[in-house]
C-alpha cells in the first residue's frame, strides 16, 4: 500500500514539475511544519514516512531541487528504487551539473543490479567533481583500474597511505618474528592493498619474506654464453647472496669473456664451477634448478625452494617472476607474472614458466608427465627477476585439436517459468551449431506457476528433439534437474538456463571429447553478457568469504593473469547455468541436493562432490554462450525471501565443506579480494604462503573432504 502511495505521488510530482513555487520563494507556515516533520522522520530513520512528507513539500515548492533530492534519498532508503530513480532524474533535469545527484542516482541503479548504468553515473559524478571520493571509491571497488590507480595516487599525495604502509611494513616484519614463536595474529600487512599497476611501489615497500630454514643441497645451472655479461655478474652475485648457503652453481661457458668471469668467481668460492663441455649431474644435491636467460634469483629463492620441498611430495616447483628496470646502478621493480597453480590443461596450450622450474634431482619424468600427475607445486613468490627488456611476449594459445570424437548422446535440461521465446532461441542455437544434432535432445521443464498460455506455447515448440515436462512443485532448481536427468536416456547431460544462446560451432563434439577423459567430472563454459564482457570463466571459492565468477565484467577477449581466461583449466566450481557431466557419474553421486540446496548452491556442491572423489572440474573457453544473467529468477539481492534462502544455503555449504569454501588453489594468494578478482595485490604472511604451498605440493590440491 505504501509503495503504491509513493508511486502515485512521484508520478504526480513528475507531471507537475514545471508548476508551483520557485526556489527562494517565501514558504508558508504549513510548509515549514511539513519540512520539519520530514526532517524529523528522516533523522528517526522512518524513511517511507519521510518520503511522503518530502513529497508534500516538493508539491508545495517543486522548484526546490534540494527537496527533490531528499525525496529521492528517502525513496531509495525505503526500497522504492524505481520511484527514487525517477525523482533523481527529474532533479537532474533542473541541475544537470550536480555531481551529488549523479552519485545518488548511481547508488540507486547499483541497488537495482543495473551495473553498467550505475558505473556510467559514477563516472559522470567523477567527471563533474574529480574530488568526489565516494564515486571514485565505488568505481575502484567495482574493479575499474583507472579509478583504483587514482584512489591509490590520491592517498599517496595525501600521505595517508604512506604512514599506513610504513606501519604495515613494520608490523609485517614483527609478524615474521612472531611466526617463529607460533603466535596467531591477524595479518597486518594485508591492510595495504595496491593496484597491480603499482607493483613497483608495492615491492619497494614489501620485499619477499624469509621462510623458516630447511636443509637440502640445491644444484643450480646456467649457460653463460646465453647471458649478457652484465646479467652474468648479477647472477653470480645473487647466488653468493642466497640466505640458503647449501648450493652448487655449475656454469657452462665456452666463450673467453664469460669463462674469465666465472673462473674469477670460482677462485674465491668453491661452490661455483665452470665447464666448457656438458654440465655435471646434480652432485649429491636433492634439487636442481636451471636458470633461464636473464633470470636472476632473489636472495630468498633457494631458501623458499628448500622450505617448499619440506611441505609436500611434489617432484617439481614452479615460482612467479618479477621484472625490473635499471637506471644506472639502481634497480626498480616494474611488473610481475603472478602465476596460478600449474595446470596440465593450461600448459598444453600455453607452455610457460619453464625457466622458473626446479625439479627433484632424482626425477627423470618430463614436465608434461609431472603436470599430468599433479606433481608440480607452486611457490607464489617472484623468486627470480629479469630485465623488463628481456620479458618474453605473451604467447597465444595453441590450436586445440579435438582428436577422435565419440557419438555419445547429449541431453540438455532447460527449466523455464515464463520464457518460451528464450527457450526457442536457446534450443535452436544448440541444434543449429551442433555437429551431431541427431544425437542431441533438449528437455524443457515448465516449473510450477507457468501459465496455461505459456505451456501451450512451449507445447508448440516440442518436436522429436525437444520434449516438454512439467514440474508440479514450488520452484526447486535441484529437483527439476534431478528428475529430468534421471528420466533422460543419454550418456552426457547438460544443465542449462533458458536465457542463453550458443555461439560455438561443434560445441557438442567438444563436450564429448572432454568428458571422454576419465579424469574430468564436469565441464563449464565461457559465458558472456550481451555487451561482450565476461560473465563466467569458472568460479572462485573464498573470494570475500563467498564465491564469485572468475573474469567478471572483463572484455571477452581479455587474456587475464597467465591467460587464464583464454585456456582450459581446472577450477573450483562452474555455474549451473551451463554445466555438463556424465549422467552415470551424476546419478552415482546422488545428483543435486534438492532438500537443503534447492536453488543457489547445488552447482558448487556438485563440483565439490566431484573434487572429493578426485575428479576434475574443468572450465573451457572453447564453448561460448551469451547469457542474460538472472533474467529468469530476477535479482536475489532485491528480494528478502531470496536473501534468507541464500543465507540458509550458505550455512549448509559452510557446515558441509568447511575450509574448502575458503580456499581456491587456482588463485595466487598475493591477489587481494577487496575488489573484483585480479585487480589488487597485498603482502602475504608466511602462514598463508605455507598453507598454499603445502596444498599445491600435495599431489592433488583440488581434492576436498566433506565435513558433514
Amino acid at each position: 500500500m505504501l509503495r503504491a502511495v509513493l508511486t502515485r505521488m512521484v508520478a504526480t510530482l513528475r507531471r507537475g514539475s514545471g508548476e508551483g513555487g520557485r526556489a527562494g520563494a517565501p514558504a508558508p507556515r504549513s510548509f515549514d511544519r511539513i519540512l520539519r516533520a520530514a526532517d524529523a522522520l528522516r533523522d528517526g530513520h522512518d524513511y517511507a514516512a519521510a518520503a511522503i512528507a518530502y513529497a508534500q513539500a516538493v508539491a508545495i515548492q517543486p522548484g526546490r531541487t534540494d527537496l527533490r533530492v531528499q525525496l529521492g534519498n528517502m525513496l531509495k532508503d525505503s526500497g522504492a528504487y524505481a520511484e527514487a530513480e525517477a525523482t533523481y532524474r527529474a532533479a537532474l533535469a533542473a541541475e544537470p551539473h550536480d555531481h551529488d545527484i549523479y552519485l545518488q542516482l548511481a547508488h540507486t541503479l547499483k541497488r537495482q543490479g543495473r551495473r553498467a548504468e550505475a558505473l556510467a553515473a559514477y563516472r559522470r559524478a567523477v567527471a563533474l567533481n574529480p574530488a568526489c571520493a565516494e564515486a571514485v571509491g565505488e568505481l575502484a571497488a567495482a574493479g575499474e583500474p583507472g579509478a583504483q590507480l587514482a584512489a591509490f595516487e590520491a592517498q599517496l599525495r595525501g600521505h595517508g597511505a604512506e604512514a599506513l604502509m610504513q606501519i604495515s611494513a613494520e608490523l609485517s616484519a614483527m609478524r615474521q618474528r612472531l611466526d617463529q614463536l607460533g603466535a596467531a595474529l591477524p595479518e597486518p600487512a594485508g591492510w595495504a592493498a595496491f593496484p597491480i599497476a603499482q607493483y613497483g611501489t608495492f615491492r619497494a615497500l614489501f620485499d619477499l619474506p624469509p621462510p623458516p630454514p630447511c636443509a637440502g643441497r640445491i644444484a643450480v645451472t646456467l649457460h653463460a654464453d646465453q647471458q649478457p655479461l652484465t646479467v652474468l655478474y648479477q647472477q653470480i652475485a645473487a647466488m653468493r647472496a642466497q640466505s640458503h648457503a647449501d648450493w652448487r652453481l655449475s656454469v657452462h661457458a665456452s666463450e673467453p669473456a664469460p669463462q674469465e668471469i666465472v673462473a674469477r668467481a670460482a677462485a674465491t668460492d668453491p661452490r661455483i664451477t665452470w665447464h666448457a663441455d656438458d654440465l655435471p649431474d646434480a652432485q649429491g644435491a636433492t634439487w636442481r634448478w636451471a636458470l633461464g636467460q636473464g633470470a636472476v634469483p632473489h636472495p630468498q629463492a633457494l631458501a623458499w625452494l628448500a622450505y617448499a620441498s619440506s611441505l609436500g611430495p611434489a617432484d617439481a616447483f614452479m615460482c612467479d617472476e618479477a621484472f625490473v628496470r635499471f637506471e644506472g646502478d639502481r634497480m626498480a621493480y616494474t611488473a610481475a607474472d603472478l602465476r596460478a597453480l600449474p595446470d596440465y590443461d593450461s600448459w598444453q596450450h600455453v607452455p610457460s614458466g619453464g625457466d622458473c622450474l626446479a625439479v627433484r634431482a632424482d626425477s627423470t619424468a618430463p614436465l608434461a608427465e609431472l603436470l599430468r600427475r599433479g606433481a608440480v607445486g607452486h611457490i607464489p613468490l617472484p623468486l627470480i627477476y629479469r630485465d623488463a627488456a628481456l620479458r618474453p611476449p605473451a604467447m597465444l594459445p595453441a590450436p586445440r585439436a579435438l582428436g577422435t570424437v565419440s557419438t555419445e548422446t547429449i541431453a540438455v535440461v532447460i527449466p523455464t517459468l515464463d520464457s518460451p521465446e528464450d527457450v526457442a532461441v536457446m534450443a535452436e542455437s544448440l541444434r543449429r551449431l551442433a555437429h551431431q544434432p541427431a544425437r542431441l535432445s533438449v528437455i524443457v521443464v515448465a516449473t510450477e506457476g507457468t501459465s496455461p498460455a505459456i505451456q501451450a506455447r512451449l507445447a508448440e515448440l516440442a518436436n522429436a528433439q525437444l520434449s516438454l515436462r512439467s514440474a508440479a512443485a514450488p520452484f526447486n532448481w535441484s529437483q527439476v534437474n534431478n528428475q529430468a536427468i534421471a528420466a533422460a536416456d543419454s550418456d552426457i547431460v547438460v544443465c542449462a538456463n533458458d536465457d542463453m544462446r550458443m555461439l560455438t560451432q561443434g560445441w557438442d563434439d567438444r563436450l564429448r571429447a572432454l568428458l571422454a577423459r576419465p579424469d574430468i567430472g564436469a565441464v563449464g563454459v565461457k559465458l558472456l553478457y550481451e555487451d561482450n564482457t565476461l560473465q563466467h570463466a569458472g568460479m572462485l571459492l573464498g573470494w570475500q568469504g563467498g564465491t564469485i565468477h572468475d573474469g567478471l565484467y572483463e572484455p571477452a577477449d581479455a587474456p587475464g593473469p597467465g591467460q587464464r581466461w583464454q585456456v582450459p583449466r581446472q577450477v573450483g566450481a562452474v555455474t549451473g547455468a551451463f554445466l555438463a557431466t556424465r549422467r552415470a557419474v551424476f546419478l552415482e553421486l546422488g545428483g543435486f541436493d534438492a532438500e537443503q540446496l534447492p536453488v543457489g548452491f547445488s552447482d558448487v556442491d556438485y563440483a565439490l562432490k566431484l573434487r572429493a572423489t578426485g575428479l576434475k572440474v574443468l572450465w573451457t573457453p572453447d564453448i561460448t554462450l551469451y547469457h542474460h544473467e538472472s533474467k529468469t529468477r530476477g535479482l536475489d539481492h532485491l528480494d528478502p525471501s531470496r536473501q534468507a534462502r541464500d543465507a540458509a544455503e550458505r550455512a549448509v555449504m559452510r557446515a558441509r565443506w568447511g575450509a574448502a569454501m575458503d580456499f581456491d588453489p587456482g588463485v595466487n594468494p598475493t591477489w587481494h579480494d577487496a575488489s573484483l578478482p585480479f585487480r589488487l595485490i597485498a603482502p602475504v604472511s608466511t602462514a598463508k604462503l605455507t598453507r598454499y604451498i603445502a596444498a599445491s605440493a600435495s599431489g592433488n590440491p583440488w581434492r576436498v573432504t566433506r565435513q558433514a
